[in-house]
């Protein structure tokens, strides 16, 4: 399994998800976010499109309607580069340890390398009721680029 597919049929329900990412995240994760124009600027860190885990919280604790997004959550670590990734074998050889994209508001999809960790967030997102959860695997990846 690669990920998780969904559908919200609220977009409100997306602070629900943010809230499931945190549970996933390490408090000293950075998060690096691929269009920082859409989010409040005074936590990011514009040059690297990156912000912590704590502003990460804040932000999005704020947004209740996201149209599209593309959030990478990284280990913390000086030594840890950031690294461009194209393609879902870029992301298992990255030090990336998931990936949520957001596209036309209700569409989403997060893909994570730890398995137990995947099984976990499928369901929390069916408890929340979430329609359409569906098993991103090889053979229905349709995502062309990361």
């Amino acid at each position: 399994m690669y990920g998780i597919s969904w559908q919200l049929n609220d977009r409100r329900d997306v602070r629900k998800v943010f809230d499931i990412l945190y549970s996933f995240s390490p408090p000293d994760s950075i998060w690096y976010i691929d269009d920082v124009d859409k989010l409040d600027k005074k936590y990011i860190d514009l040059e690297k499109q990156t912000l912590s885990f704590s502003a990460a919280t804040k932000i999005f604790q704020s947004v209740s309607d996201v149209i599209s997004l593309s959030v990478k959550i990284y280990p913390d670590s000086k030594e840890q580069k950031i690294t461009t990734l194209n393609t879902y074998q870029d992301f298992v050889n990255s030090a990336c340890l998931l990936a949520f994209f957001c596209f036309d508001c209700v569409y989403q999809e997060i893909y994570c390398k730890d398995q137990n960790a995947l099984l976990k967030i499928y369901h929390m997102l069916n408890e929340l009721a979430i329609e359409n959860l569906e098993w991103i695997e090889c053979i229905n990846d349709i995502r062309t680029y990361f």
